[in-house]
């Protein structure tokens, strides 16, 4: 039987015919493999794009959840917020008035809150107005100043 191809270039047909295989099967192999590791880590692990923006406003609507109908007003601290370049994170400081007592007087307090690049609140603090020595206290755990970022 007469043969078309020689036998070399048989051999090289069905070495680039394994090639191609091959690569089409690792293609689909790490493809599979990636689209579980996806699914696995869940919304959390993927990039968002967060900006100060989005920072100020999940410590607002933390702020918002603690006080309720409380809060009177609240204003971000222009001079201290700042980005964290070191440590990827958002520095959030804001003053805030809450309505307390009887008559509905408004105190101030003082808000420290840390929001990670990922969109995450990873610290909040709240440093209250206390008329008792005259100083501040805290709502939370913190530094003199009421405060906790390392």
């Amino acid at each position: 039987m007469l043969s078309i191809f020689s036998k070399n270039t048989r051999s090289q047909v069905l070495i680039a015919v394994l090639m191609i295989v091959l690569v089409f099967i690792s293609i689909l192999l790490t493809k599979t493999l990636f689209n579980r590791a996806e699914s696995r880590s869940g919304s959390e692990a993927q990039y968002r794009n967060v900006t100060m923006t989005d920072a100020y406003l999940k410590c607002v609507d933390r702020v918002s959840n603690e006080y309720g109908d409380e809060l009177y007003s609240y204003a971000m601290d222009d001079l201290s917020t700042r980005y964290d370049q070191q440590h990827r994170r958002f520095l959030v400081f804001m003053n805030i008035e809450v309505l307390s007592g009887p008559k509905n007087a408004a105190e101030s307090s003082f808000v420290s809150c840390q929001v990670s690049v990922m969109g995450a609140i990873s610290k909040f603090d709240i440093s209250v107005e206390s008329d008792v020595d005259g100083g501040r206290s805290r709502r939370s755990k913190g530094n003199p100043f009421g405060f906790e970022f390392n």
